[in-house]
């Protein structure tokens, strides 16, 4: 295909994947939101868990007989351990991005149609090549019984590199 016809087209399947993504957009943001509490609880459980144990602790009465340098003590130590259980879960933590909202998004559509807009960026022009060559590197007992018996002369290869090659 020439030059400027490929890039026209690209430009067009461009335009149509950007009007499918803005139509889309209020899906977008609810995936991300749901991301972001998903990651958020992810990161931060172990704080919120030691915060539970002490309120549960205090109101069980647990520290009541414990003298006030105890008391101390073992509120020095909850606050220690809730300060690095915070800094580990900021650590860990990252905000979602719009890409992962799409892909979490088209995971959930059948047949991943948000992706298949896509491809045409992501296309490996070698991918057919690769499949080709893995199929040429598998000796001839592999290859019949990948292959089986063809159909009226045409059979269709489903390789490991996701690719389909037609023989």
């Amino acid at each position: 295909m020439a030059g400027p016809e490929r890039g026209a087209q690209t430009t067009e399947a461009r335009r149509i994947s950007d009007a499918a993504l803005r139509a889309l957009g209020r899906q977008i943001i609810l995936a991300r939101l749901s991301l972001f509490a998903e990651r958020f609880l992810q990161s931060f459980w172990p704080a919120g868990s030691l915060l539970a144990l002490g309120y549960g602790l205090v109101r069980w009465g647990v520290f009541s007989p414990l003298g006030q340098t105890a008391l101390l003590a073992v509120l020095a130590a909850f606050a220690v351990a809730f300060l690095f259980l915070l800094t580990r879960g900021a650590e860990r933590f990252r905000f979602p991005t719009r890409k992962a909202a799409i892909n979490r998004l088209d995971a959930a559509l059948e047949g991943r149609p948000l992706g298949a807009l896509g491809e045409f960026e992501n296309a490996d022009p070698f991918l057919e090549i690769r499949a080709v060559g893995r199929l040429m590197l598998l000796d001839l007992s592999q290859a019949s019984a990948l292959l089986g018996p063809p159909l009226g002369g045409h059979a269709v290869v489903e390789v490991g590199v996701h690719a389909t090659v037609e023989l």
